[in-house]
């Protein structure tokens, strides 16, 4: 293989990387894409689940649990809000005065209640099953061995049923 030859073959193996290149990257932003879709749905779902807890009719004790320390976030953030809120409506300090920004005032968030789940529907007797049929047992009507399937593995035969 002479140089011009490897030096073709180098450039066309270097178009074919920078293609697959392309290519990934094309597949890695359609996964992003629906990641983003997910998320999406995720945070919808997320949003239902509050309505309900805020609602009282949210009967996981999981979900509960999490909406809970979601409360608690938001009002902790609430409080911040407030924190900020003060703290840009100070004023300066007058001519004269001492120009020292007094503290911002600590925050401590309020108690979220407990997590109590509505009363769980009362749901009906439940009525015992009948017993299913229990499959014919096979054997082999050449050796009488007891067949795991439709045939014997040494004669070849299908299985006729037992005799009880």
């Amino acid at each position: 293989m002479g140089f011009m030859d490897k030096l073709g073959s180098a450039a066309n193996t270097a178009k074919w990387k920078a293609d697959q290149q392309m290519r990934i990257m094309k597949v890695q932003n359609s996964i992003r894409d629906v990641e983003k879709q997910v998320n999406a749905q995720k945070a919808a779902l997320a949003d239902s689940a509050m309505d309900l807890y805020t609602q009282g009719a949210l009967a996981d004790e999981r979900l509960g649990a999490i909406c809970v320390q979601i409360a608690q976030l938001n009002a902790q953030i609430s409080g911040l809000n407030e924190n900020l809120h003060q703290v840009q409506s100070e004023q300066p300090p007058s001519e004269g005065a001492a120009a020292v920004a007094p503290p911002a005032p600590a925050y401590t968030a309020p108690a979220a209640p407990a997590y109590t789940p509505p009363p769980a529907p009362v749901a009906p007797p439940v009525q015992p099953l009948e017993a299913a049929p229990q499959p014919a047992v096979l054997v082999c009507p050449e050796c009488g061995q007891v067949l795991k399937g439709k045939f014997c593995p040494e004669h070849g035969v299908a299985g006729v049923p037992a005799q009880a």
